[in-house]
């Protein structure tokens, strides 16, 4: 959207269709005010366009851009360039449909102990680190049950984030890195060492060079989180932060529903 206001698209061309509440956002840093229960989070984070402008609902209006919110596409027909949305609606694009989905959290296999539920049953306790509904989910939750300790899969940046602002609240954070030290796909070891040490003075424990394999459960809620050493982190409140995967269901549809085909811009 910014791309083409900056190319003088005309107004009330394009149409931005979105599963979320409020216009695209940054996820990091708005999360990152979620977690503060005190804070409302501002409207600067949301995209800034290469530096850009701030990218709220006006910055859409004033650009003549058409935003559909808290609006899922259910069908998809790319040789008519039509989408079929939560809505009722359908809508046809006269030249191009851009597909930018984004993607979705990877997610632990759950093991549910002797209980008879679905595989895809939630974990209570057990929570990810994503977007702003998982974030809200995990905001009520961490005041609802006051949890003493947490278990925070992945030492990334986003679990890092976590941790600190976990910590800040005078909870016991146990962070489980798959590198041999934090953030290992960015920093240097002597680096992360100080970003560690600062984080321990705060009362976060790490473990390097192990990954969680399965949340266990009891009676539908979280009670360990098993590693691949075999080692099980007793807890009942857990965040994995473990990357992402393309979200690409709708791709599958294009493929069985029309011959279109898709130009990857990389």
């Amino acid at each position: 959207a910014y791309q083409f206001v900056m190319e003088n698209v005309r107004s009330g061309n394009i149409l931005l269709i979105s599963s979320e509440e409020i216009p695209p956002y940054e996820r990091g840093g708005y999360c990152w005010q979620l977690l503060d229960t005190k804070m409302v989070p501002k409207d600067k984070f949301t995209c800034t366009g290469m530096r850009g402008p701030n990218m709220n609902a006006v910055w859409y209006a004033v650009n003549g851009i058409d935003l559909l919110l808290n609006t899922y596409v259910t069908d998809f027909y790319g040789g008519d360039r039509t989408v079929a949305c939560s809505n009722g609606i359908s809508y046809t694009a006269t030249k191009s449909i851009i597909i930018a989905t984004g993607s979705m959290p990877r997610k632990l296999p759950v093991s549910f102990g002797t209980d008879d539920l679905p595989f895809d049953q939630p974990l209570v306790g057990l929570h990810y680190f994503s977007g702003r509904d998982d974030t809200l989910v995990l905001t009520s939750e961490l005041v609802s049950q006051d949890p003493k300790d947490v278990v925070v899969v992945g030492g990334g940046f986003l679990g890092l984030q976590l941790a600190s602002r976990m910590a800040e609240k005078g909870i016991k954070v146990t962070v489980v890195c798959r590198g041999n030290h934090a953030m290992s796909y960015l920093l240097t070891k002597e680096v992360a060492a100080m970003v560690e040490a600062n984080l321990e003075k705060h009362g976060v424990t790490f473990i390097h060079s192990n990954k969680a394999i399965e949340a266990r459960g009891e009676n539908g809620k979280l009670v360990s989180i098993k590693l691949n050493d075999g080692t099980e982190l007793e807890t009942t409140f857990a965040v994995v932060a473990i990357g992402h995967k393309p979200r690409s269901s709708v791709f599958k549809q294009l493929a069985t529903k029309t011959s279109a085909t898709i130009r990857e811009d990389l």
